[in-house]
């Protein structure tokens, strides 16, 4: 049964649609991230999920049950939030404590489970500080803690590491993750950091305007995009304007006649001879023509190399194309200063089942 499921979720703002009919269904000790910009429905639908929110239509069940019409406090879940919302008033052992004495527990219950919570995230020595004598990276234990100390069926993520530097990020990105596999607790998580979603999650739903672009494993949506706004939105992708060469059906293998050149791509839709399609290709599976397992005579797209920018463990090739489209390469440094001189015309392949029709 699903920890958390969703059904024709709708909600209004302003006679606008926030939401647009979501489905959603997230299974017991899954991490689930919904991934998307600013104004798509994410965090919308996490409060909705929370209990903060009331859909205008569609149902909500946690565990079975229906809550649409449960407030919060009900619900059995645990929250954290972007800004932690920790009360600066009490010390992180009564910060902790909070859920488990509204929900009347013992005492010597309380102290053990805080123990037990403090102890999880790291922070047993730190029990009698206030939250203010605390790092950001603590504060945002102490936050996990609390969420985690009622046991919750579901525990809800709102963006919660965007408050942090990137080192911190990473190092709590790896311990939210060893914790929830630990604890075998279904997650989900708010981002719109598409790295933060690759790295974590089991499955990635991309919402857009209020609707579920495409949800899949992270290799799914990052390597099989199946729609134009995935692809353009997770990591960097090469978009490229062409004509298609002949007509196939919805999977097969198309051959895209572009200015300068011509590459082999899948039509996930099909498509029909003449036709003005685009074609995707990530940086990192782009080439040189003749250096990869290509045969002789494959397909590929000329161009300029105009810029080179170093990264440190890649090297970003920008490379002009007669149609005036720039195309990006991720290579090494060495790669880039051997094969790439600035001002250089390259001939740039990639092997089909990397290459997209849209």
């Amino acid at each position: 049964e699903p920890s958390v499921e969703l059904k024709g979720i709708r909600t209004l703002f302003k006679a606008q649609p926030a939401v647009e009919g979501i489905d959603l269904s997230d299974s017991q000790a899954e991490y689930l991230t919904l991934l998307g910009p600013s104004g798509c429905g994410k965090t919308t639908t996490l409060n909705m999920i929370a209990g903060f929110l009331h859909p205008d239509a569609g149902t909500i069940r946690l565990a079975g049950r229906p809550v649409e019409d449960e407030p919060p406090f009900r619900r059995d879940i645990g929250l954290v939030f972007q800004d932690y919302a920790l009360f600066p008033h009490m010390s992180v052992a009564q910060n902790v404590a909070f859920g488990l004495r509204m929900r009347k527990v013992d005492k010597r219950e309380i102290e053990r489970r805080v123990a037990e919570a403090l102890g999880l995230v790291q922070l047993g020595h730190l029990g009698e500080r206030r939250p203010l004598q605390l790092s950001g990276g603590q504060r945002q234990r102490v936050a996990l803690a609390r969420a985690l100390v009622i046991r919750p069926t579901v525990l809800l993520l709102d963006e919660p590491l965007s408050n942090l530097d990137m080192k911190l990020r990473e190092e709590m990105r790896l311990e939210i993750t060893k914790l929830q596999r630990l604890l075998g607790i279904t997650t989900i998580l708010v981002t719109h950091d598409q790295g933060e979603a690759l790295a974590v999650s089991d499955r990635i739903a991309v919402l857009n305007k209020g609707r579920i672009e495409q949800i899949g494993r992270p290799v799914e949506i990052y390597e099989e995009p199946s729609s134009r706004f995935v692809a353009e939105f997770i990591g960097s992708m090469n978009f490229l304007s062409g004509t298609a060469a002949e007509a196939v059906a919805p999977g097969s293998v198309c051959r895209v006649d572009l200015p300068g050149g011509a590459l082999s791509a899948v039509a996930l839709h099909g498509t029909q001879q003449g036709k003005t399609v685009s074609v995707s290709v990530r940086p990192e599976h782009l080439r040189l023509a003749g250096a990869g397992p290509g045969v002789a005579g494959e397909l590929a797209v000329s161009g300029t190399v105009t810029q080179h920018v170093y990264l440190g463990e890649t090297t970003q090739v920008f490379v002009a194309t007669p149609s005036g489209e720039t195309c990006l390469l991720a290579v090494s440094k060495r790669e880039a200063d051997r094969s790439f001189p600035q001002g250089a015309t390259v001939r740039l392949a990639a092997d089909a089942e990397h290459c997209r029709i849209f």
